[in-house]
């Protein structure tokens, strides 16, 4: 009967937990972070295979920072042909505002850019790091306000969320 315990420990493996950690590859802080968390929770849980993809800008995001890029572009041709515009739309538009901007025309293109970009890039700087189980969301830094999740806190996650370990 010993023996046949013995086969069975043999023969039992863990089933392998494959998480996949989607994380911005721009930051260096991040980088950082993600190989001390694979490495130390790989290191202590054997069964556990972490992998690394780099985070898309999807959805909202992308669609607003497509909108004021083409905002962007726009309003500078807007104040670059001033005077064509203001032929187009006479009716529409008051001639004071086309008259402001036929003023100093370089100032006000090259502020609508760094307004524009300034606003893009708090909208594509955000620092994700989202952790992925079954394509399940387990662990979002955006929803802890960019807390980055410790070691010892994903293994605490993988035992109540995954193995129903309490």
């Amino acid at each position: 009967m010993n023996d046949n315990n013995k086969n069975c420990d043999d023969n039992y493996k863990e089933e392998e937990i494959k998480l996949i950690i989607k994380y911005t590859k721009k930051s260096n802080l991040i980088i950082n972070h993600f190989n001390q968390l694979k490495e130390s929770v790989e290191a202590e849980n054997k069964n556990i295979v972490i992998i690394g993809e780099d985070y898309k800008l999807e959805g909202t995001r992308k669609k607003i920072s497509y909108m004021i890029v083409a905002l962007q572009l726009i309003l500078s041709g807007t104040v670059t042909c001033s005077d064509s515009v203001i032929y187009l739309t006479r009716n529409y538009i008051p001639r004071s505002f086309f008259d402001w901007t036929y003023k100093n025309k370089i100032i006000k293109v090259v502020s609508i850019f760094l307004i524009g970009n300034f606003i893009n890039s708090i909208i594509n700087n955000i620092q994700p790091f989202e952790i992925f189980y079954d394509e399940k969301l387990i662990w979002s830094g955006i929803k802890h306000n960019g807390r980055l999740i410790r070691p010892k806190e994903l293994i605490k996650i993988i035992q109540k969320k995954i193995l129903n370990i309490k």
